[in-house]
């Protein structure tokens, strides 16, 4: 014998074992079925009948009655002619008119469960319906740890619009994993559109939410038609929002992110980026940045860089520069060059130390020296330079990440092993959370924490 019934609308092993039960004495409760007809009109449904003195010994028992079905006629109380279509083969007959009363019946024996058939299936909702998401006064979002929400109903007259409208309700989403995936929290006050699953009032499910007259999109329309657009908005209070907007209209293709505070970005291996015309970059403050090997930057075009401040280079070892024309350097007040060993200055023609009107010319044709006077050996102590003071540069800071999620394990599908799997070990085929406004569960073991 098999009897499949889905949606089984049951989450724990307790539970399921009771309707299974329960389905088995409903299939075994005709099994022995008796009929028969009486004139007794004290036979009651759902009482006992004592059978005796049948021809059948065992038959002699307690009989429950399952079904009656009552009929009596007295036409003359309509005072209806004794003609009336009511004969004698009808059955009701009594002192030589057509009138009387009888009853047939079915019933089982008293030790077999009765379980009536399921002739009255549970009601179910037809379609969506579209409801507000509401929760505590102030919050501006409201959730559980599985991203569950709360709604009223329009036709709801009760509710308060507060966290005590509705059971939680799952949120659909594009994208769901063990730690990965997509998270849209629908917030107090949104319109969103429920579903309920197999049309059951007792799973419902927010598949989307709706824009309309008091909650207008981002940008208006359709003069923004082009655009596909994410916006968010700073929570509590508003008057801030994080955005990633794409334009598609045809020659002003452009892709514009929006970060109200910091943006974070982690790449594990390259970045490769290629920009077809200009790049402009404005940092307002400080700009950080480390590289722990080699930096390569290669400029086809003219350099101009402007401190308006003071410049700090620091090398560990070697600074080689190659000049392919000329190398000018102008100081305001003093250019100090210093070398802990040795210095080299190295002229392929002529080198030239000009100060106060008197200069030494070194080129092919000699040493030449010019000016007012001419010393040598006169004592005196040689100047001196300010001496260098450099800076080092502080470190970038950390970027924002976390860890990746889990593999997601195999699809909780409907076969055989998976079933036996969810029965031995009480497992949940879908959330279903009964969790109560005091933090108990209404449940005898609760498999939100099995395990």
């Amino acid at each position: 014998l098999e009897d499949y019934d889905y949606p089984g609308r049951f989450i724990d092993r307790k539970r399921g074992k009771q309707l299974a039960q329960r389905s088995l004495e409903r299939h075994r409760s005709d099994y022995r079925l008796a009929e028969g007809e009486s004139d007794q009109p004290l036979l009651i449904s759902g009482h006992f009948l004592a059978l005796t003195n049948h021809s059948r010994a065992d038959w002699n028992d307690l009989w429950l009655l399952t079904e009656i079905h009552h009929e009596g006629k007295q036409p003359q109380v309509l005072e209806e002619s004794v003609t009336s279509d009511v004969t004698a083969k009808d059955g009701f007959t009594r002192g030589g008119l057509p009138q009387g009363y009888r009853n047939r019946f079915k019933a089982i024996p008293w030790d077999v469960f009765f379980r009536p058939p399921l002739s009255h299936p549970k009601p179910k909702v037809l379609g969506n319906q579209t409801a507000v998401v509401t929760g505590p006064e102030g919050e501006e979002i409201h959730c559980d740890q599985y991203g569950r929400i709360k709604v009223q109903f329009h036709w709801d007259r009760h509710g308060q619009v507060n966290d005590k409208t509705s059971c939680w309700l799952r949120v659909s989403s594009s994208w769901a994993g063990d730690r990965y995936g997509g998270v849209t929290i629908p917030r107090v006050g949104m319109e969103v559109l429920v579903s309920f699953l197999e049309g059951d009032p007792d799973q419902p499910l927010v598949t989307g939410c709706l824009y309309h007259r008091e909650h207008p999109v981002p940008y208006d329309l359709p003069a923004n038609k082009t655009q596909s657009v994410f916006k968010t908005l700073s929570t509590p209070g508003g008057e801030g929002f994080n955005e990633l907007r794409i334009e598609d209209k045809k020659g002003q293709e452009q892709i514009t992110i929006h970060a109200q505070r910091n943006w974070d970005q982690n790449i594990q291996h390259d970045q490769t980026i290629r920009i077809g015309h200009e790049r402009h970059d404005r940092v307002e403050a400080n700009s950080y940045s480390e590289f722990l090997k080699e930096e390569h930057r290669t400029i086809h075009g003219e350099r101009k860089i402007e401190s308006k401040s003071n410049d700090h280079l620091t090398v560990g070892t070697s600074q080689h520069v190659r000049i392919g024309a000329a190398h000018l350097t102008k100081a305001g007040r003093e250019i100090h060059l210093k070398a802990g060993q040795k210095m080299v200055i190295e002229a392929g023609s002529q080198l030239t130390l000009n100060a106060g009107g008197t200069f030494i010319t070194i080129d092919a044709g000699g040493v030449s020296l010019n000016g007012p006077a001419i010393k040598m050996n006169v004592g005196g102590s040689p100047g001196k330079g300010s001496g260098i003071a450099i800076l080092r540069p502080a470190l970038p800071g950390g970027v924002d990440s976390d860890a990746a999620g889990a593999k997601t394990q195999r699809a909780l599908a409907n076969a055989p092993d998976r079933l036996r799997e969810v029965a031995e070990d009480d497992l949940l085929l879908s959330a279903q959370c009964h969790r109560q406004p005091d933090g108990s569960c209404s449940l005898e073991v609760c498999p939100c924490t099995k395990g």
